[in-house]
């Protein structure tokens, strides 16, 4: 500006009309060169404050990924913390569950036993006294004991297919859950 001003003067006080022309065509050519070196700089300014916010904004999102990353690496150390928690809880049932279910069959096995011992020896009586007073020869007397021994032989029986079903149902539910 002060340069556009000092021509500006000296074309006012131009003694002569070329001196004053080329007085004002400097000027033009002075003012048309700062206009476009004014605009140059303005852009170059402008762009440099977008450099500078791109940076920063850069910076910010930097921190911001770093941030995440370690949350994320803590998130994942937690998570996998309590992933293994879990199997280990898992892993203890399962044990747990694996010998309930052997002290389960080891409980049938021996309610088979314990329960089809006695009703076969009972069985056993039952028909031995019958064959004892069917060789006795005596019919007459022996009716209400021959009835004594008919029922009891059909409570030996329905006892028996009550224990057999019942075997049955816990064997079905024993493979059902293996």
């Amino acid at each position: 500006f002060s340069l556009w001003i000092f021509i500006l003067i000296r074309a006012l006080f131009a003694t002569t009309f070329n001196e004053a022309l080329i007085e004002s065509s400097l000027l033009v050519i002075t003012v048309v060169f700062g206009i476009i070196l004014i605009k140059s700089v303005l852009r170059e300014i402008r762009q440099r404050e977008e450099i500078e916010k791109l940076a920063d904004n850069l910076e910010k999102a930097y921190v911001n990924v770093k941030d995440l990353n370690e949350h994320l690496e803590e998130k994942v150390a937690e998570q996998t913390k309590e992933i293994k928690k879990s199997y280990e809880v898992e892993k203890r049932a399962r044990r747990e569950l694996e010998e309930l279910d052997k002290t389960k069959n080891e409980l049938i096995t021996a309610a088979q036993h314990n329960l089809r011992t006695p009703l076969t020896a009972l069985r056993w009586q039952l028909e031995n006294m019958r064959k004892s007073i069917s060789n006795s020869g005596n019919g007459s007397g022996d009716n209400g004991l021959h009835q004594a021994i008919t029922e009891s032989e059909e409570s030996v029986e329905r006892l028996t297919r009550v224990l057999e079903d019942f075997l049955s149902i816990t064997e079905v539910r024993v493979g059902r859950e293996i």
